[in-house]
């Protein structure tokens, strides 16, 4: 049964902290910037180029690759959490983007290589 918690408690932050994803791609990586920085999918949308519909199936996409793999509830404020626990590792390019407003800066240029 997956663990439904709105507080990171010890068992959900022991969760959280063992799932590394082998890579993460830049849009991936842009993605969860924004996410974590509190970009809403519309504000995503205009500034990734990219359709609601193509905006929503990559957060789902990156919560699969997340949660898939250890017993938590998918939610966006749980794939926040995770972002900023993985800061000096999996999402250290993430921390980057937020740290130097970069989130955006790009993003057409990775628009256009991932539908090529």
């Amino acid at each position: 049964m997956a663990i439904q918690a709105l507080v990171p408690e010890p068992k959900v932050v022991a969760l959280l902290d063992s799932r590394h994803p082998s890579y993460l791609g830049e849009f991936e990586t842009r993605l969860l910037a924004a996410l974590e920085f509190g970009y809403s999918v519309e504000a995503m949308v205009t500034g990734f180029h990219k359709s609601e519909a193509t905006m929503r199936r990559h957060i789902a996409d990156l919560k699969h690759r997340v949660f898939d793999y250890i017993d938590l509830t998918e939610s966006t404020t749980l794939l926040n959490h995770w972002t900023r626990r993985h800061f000096p590792c999996c999402t250290q390019h993430a921390h980057e983007m937020i740290q130097n407003c970069q989130i955006l800066s790009g993003a057409k240029s990775v628009s256009a290589a991932s539908d090529a």
